[in-house]
């Protein structure tokens, strides 16, 4: 259906579609509402509209031009599914050994991970040169950041897949970053400029 009525009652617009004892059906409708029997049954009651039958893909079908059609609306059964990965605990996710698990857990422990590092990382990044500005310092930071969220994600697909471990997959990102920031506060730090360490 397309729109809904501000009062809930009609709806406007409406495609069905419907599959009985063999006969493929496409009921359209410019306006409809529902309705409860007596019984308890639910119908669809659409109104002017048409209904379309015959096999897909088929030139011969049938059209049939209606003024008021019910459509009974049938209960689903509700079927049991497993939880996906992401709706799992966290301790469950530690005593499943499956990748996809793993995977799952690596990028729980990842993310208040990643948020130290970064606070870390924006202490150095503060520096401001004015002969520079502010704003290489900003493209940087923006810079670092997407390129640690995507081998965050990147290292999680690797583990799913089982092209990584764990341990390495967790701790590389993580490991790499605080060693740019470990030489980041060492250049601020450091009393002598770069270009005297290098001479």
């Amino acid at each position: 259906m397309e729109r809904l009525a501000a009062n809930l009652s009609t709806v406007a617009n409406i495609f069905v579609h419907s599959d009985e004892n063999g006969e493929v059906g496409t009921i359209v409708a410019k306006r409809g509402y529902q309705e409860t029997a007596a019984n308890g049954d639910r119908f669809l009651v659409l109104l002017n509209g048409r209904r379309y039958i015959g096999p897909p893909g088929s030139a011969e079908y049938r059209i049939i031009e209606f003024e008021k059609y019910s459509v009974r609306i049938e209960a689903s059964e509700v079927k049991e599914t497993l939880p996906s990965v992401k709706a799992t605990p966290t301790l469950a996710l530690i005593s499943d050994a499956t990748p996809a698990a793993r995977a799952e857990l690596i990028w729980r422990t990842g993310l208040p991970l990643s948020a130290l590092v970064l606070s870390l990382l924006a202490i150095p990044m503060s520096f401001v040169n004015p002969r520079a500005g502010r704003s290489l310092n900003l493209m940087l930071a923006a810079l670092l950041y997407m390129v640690y969220t995507n081998l965050l994600s990147i290292f999680q697909a690797w583990v799913t897949q089982q092209k990584v471990g764990v341990f390495f997959g967790m701790w590389t990102v993580h490991l790499v970053i605080l060693a740019m920031v470990a030489m980041m506060f060492y250049l601020r730090l450091s009393v002598r400029p770069l270009r005297r360490l290098k001479r």
